[in-house]
């Protein structure tokens, strides 16, 4: 009798484990499509959050410019670059919203890159009525990351980098306008990768994986930049070393979280590819 007992109360122990996994994920799911229809239904107001905190941002470095420096080209060189970090996520958006229209369904890519699994291949009416579609659940993580993702390198590269004039010397210039220019490049290739996510666009895969790899080269070639400058201070080539490295071993981070469920998630292959997982058969 003990043995039963012991199995009833296994048995139990594991259907209530069960029930609180499912309760779990249904929270998480409805969650996640709660956050992705607020995103989807109020671009514009986070548009505006955006200009408010990018604009109040560079105002403050521009005040400190403007009192370290008597030169109005000056003020007004770093004001345009600012003006294009601060448009650069938007220009970006509306480029990837212009492309790929809100419910106009893309055409799937004419070969796979993704190769792995053993897939079945479903038209687009099929792909939408199941349970499985949309970029909800796990998947949002994804998204609400890469929405996240331009506001806090736009954030870091302000708090790190002052406004440098022709006061400065020649490596401070070169180090200003190089992560400058890599901020923009990136928050408009990042902030078109969240509209294709979000719109179910199928090449969003793999624009992400070519935007993770111009990423990591233009954080390279950063760093061959600024170390053909002269007579840069050994603290400030340490700190930018270390902002470097740290940036690509972000994006290493998310190569290796992200691209193994970008490959055989059921979600991702059924909302981006069309395909849903093959059953293995049987050997009866």
């Amino acid at each position: 009798m003990v043995p039963l007992q012991r199995r009833h109360t296994a048995r139990t122990i594991g259907q209530r484990w069960n029930h609180l996994a499912q309760d779990l994920a249904a929270r998480f799911q409805s969650k996640s499509e709660s956050v992705i229809n607020f995103v989807t239904l109020r671009m514009n107001w986070i548009a505006y959050a955006w200009l408010c905190f990018a604009g109040g941002t560079a105002i403050l470095r521009l005040s400190g410019l403007a009192a370290a420096s008597t030169s109005v080209t000056d003020i007004f060189a770093a004001f345009l670059l600012y003006i294009m970090l601060i448009f650069a996520p938007l220009a970006g958006f509306w480029a990837a919203a212009g492309s790929f229209p809100l419910r106009q369904k893309t055409p799937q890519p004419s070969f796979r890159l993704a190769t792995y699994g053993r897939w079945r291949n479903i038209d687009n009416l099929e792909a939408c009525r199941a349970p499985h579609y949309g970029p909800t659940g796990f998947l949002a993580s994804l998204i609400i990351g890469l929405m996240l993702n331009i506001p806090l390198r736009f954030l870091s590269f302000i708090v790190a980098v002052p406004a440098i004039g022709s006061h400065a010397p020649h490596w401070a210039g070169m180090i200003f306008w190089a992560l400058a220019v890599d901020v923009g490049i990136m928050s408009f290739l990042y902030a078109s990768c969240f509209v294709m996510a979000l719109r179910s666009i199928p090449l969003f895969p793999r624009m992400l994986a070519y935007v993770w790899s111009i990423d990591i080269l233009t954080q390279l070639c950063i760093g061959k930049f600024l170390g053909s400058a002269h007579n840069v201070p050994v603290e400030v080539a340490g700190a930018m070393q270390a902002l470097l490295s740290g940036q690509i071993d972000r994006v290493l981070i998310s190569i290796f979280v992200w691209l193994p469920y970008l490959l055989i998630s059921t979600r991702v292959n059924l909302t981006y590819r069309n395909r849903i997982r093959l059953a293995r058969p049987t050997s009866l």
